[in-house]
């Protein structure tokens, strides 16, 4: 109940035009923000940061609704943060990044997965030698996914 609260607050400091009464006057001018000049959306922001955590975040009611620029989120159902450095050079510890829901990916493509109750962002590799998920950042081993035994789940395709 706290949470909601304070997340009301938030809002209503970041969007006090949905605060505002209706029947505002001719002399009242409406509150525009600084980032009015391009298209904004909002999008939800999960609080468990990947590379790792806990599995079952996109399940869960701990987020926060942040808006981004459109542009930079087209196609985007959510957003997490990275927790690391496995993703060198292209996605850096506490970067943001935006995240289309899907269950399927192709070979080569960036993701958000779930692997035995641990959340990752990496490459989505599956070849004749088997599937892994496979860093950026060459100091780490690939990890290998064994969909017979291990509790796995794609949650999306990162955008960029």
């Amino acid at each position: 109940e706290g949470k909601q609260k304070a997340l009301s607050y938030i809002d209503m400091l970041v969007h006090p035009v949905s605060y505002a009464q209706e029947e505002a006057g001719e002399n009242v001018v409406p509150f525009v923000p600084a980032a009015a000049s391009g298209r904004m959306r909002r999008i939800r922001l999960y609080d468990v940061s990947v590379s790792a955590g806990s599995g079952d975040f996109l399940d869960s009611d701990c987020y926060t609704v942040v808006e981004v620029p459109e542009d930079k989120a087209k196609r985007a159902d959510f957003a997490v943060n990275v927790s690391g450095d496995s993703m060198e050079p292209l996605f850096h510890d506490h970067d943001m990044v935006f995240v289309h829901r899907q269950e399927e990916l192709e070979d080569g493509e960036i993701g958000i997965f779930s692997l035995n109750d641990m959340a990752y962002i990496k490459k989505w590799k599956d070849s004749k030698e088997g599937t892994f998920l496979i860093s950026l950042n060459p100091k780490y081993q690939p990890i290998p996914v064994n969909p017979e035994q291990d509790s796995f789940c794609i949650f999306g395709k990162v955008c960029r």
